[in-house]
């Protein structure tokens, strides 16, 4: 039985670490990657001139706009699914969950209060400006900031629903059993970037990548979504071609995902 996921994206909260230390995280659940240091590097750079060009905005509203669009201009070009942290960087290509992380570090570095909320398919941010509150949606580089209190309620109103991409409603998309809408917290992300790479080696039919993955994730943001996978993996498993030796070792680790039964009187 073949199951297609689609992209998870995720949120987290505003970062109490320093920029380094953030980048540090997340580009360890990509132990391959070599940019880090030149990452850190043009991250440092571009907070340094936004800090200046803060200084002398207008307006809030008229910074945040502009910040939105150099964001976009120097890390985030080309939107594309599952990508992970270090591609940004290298390619200039980027999805929800890693263009909600850069932008997290550069609000951060700003001193710019924010939320980063997730829901089950998707992750938006929350600006607490001095002047107003404010929404970003971090793949929309023109129109992404949400600044009339009408267009924030709306969109609010749109994410609580939980509800597929109208590119993926028509065709067989697993939708997750739970409800969320919740911020996270910033040394989960690592969690949510080893979870989506679970789900791309799940569609891939590499469910041993996919397994181990899934343990990855469970070790940095335990959530109701890493079980419902393992259920998926478990049964992909079990009427998978594999040998009854490699059913039986992935079997055993997706059973350390299942909640214990507790028995009541």
């Amino acid at each position: 039985m073949k199951f297609n996921l689609t992209a998870l994206f995720f949120a987290f909260a505003a970062s109490s670490l320093g920029q380094n230390a953030a980048l540090d995280n997340l580009y360890a659940s990509v132990p391959s990657a070599s940019s880090r240091q030149v990452a850190q590097a043009r991250l440092a750079d571009f907070v340094s001139a936004q800090r200046q060009k803060k200084k002398n905005a207008k307006s809030e509203v008229h910074f945040l706009n502009r910040l939105v669009k150099s964001v976009h201009a120097e890390f985030l070009r080309s939107y594309k699914p599952y990508v992970q942290i270090n591609e940004p960087f290298e390619t200039g290509t980027y999805d929800c969950l890693t263009g909600t992380a850069i932008f997290n570090m550069v609000l951060e570095e700003l001193d710019i209060p924010h939320q980063i909320i997730e829901t089950n398919y998707h992750i938006f941010l929350i600006v607490e400006g001095e002047q107003q509150r404010y929404l970003l949606e971090t793949t929309d580089r023109l129109f992404g900031l949400k600044t009339h209190r009408s267009e924030i309620n709306a969109s609010l109103a749109h994410y609580k629903q939980n509800l597929l991409s109208p590119d993926a409603s028509g065709s067989n998309f697993y939708r997750f059993k739970h409800h969320l809408f919740r911020t996270v917290a910033p040394v989960q992300l690592k969690g949510l970037l080893h979870f989506n790479r679970a789900v791309v080696a799940f569609n891939s039919h590499q469910l041993a990548i996919c397994v181990d993955q899934l343990e990855l994730a469970k070790q940095n943001y335990d959530n109701s979504r890493i079980r419902e996978l393992a259920e998926l993996a478990i049964e992909a498993t079990m009427t998978s071609i594999l040998s009854e030796k490699e059913k039986y070792i992935l079997l055993m680790k997706l059973a350390g995902f299942r909640s214990p039964v507790v028995a009541v009187r």
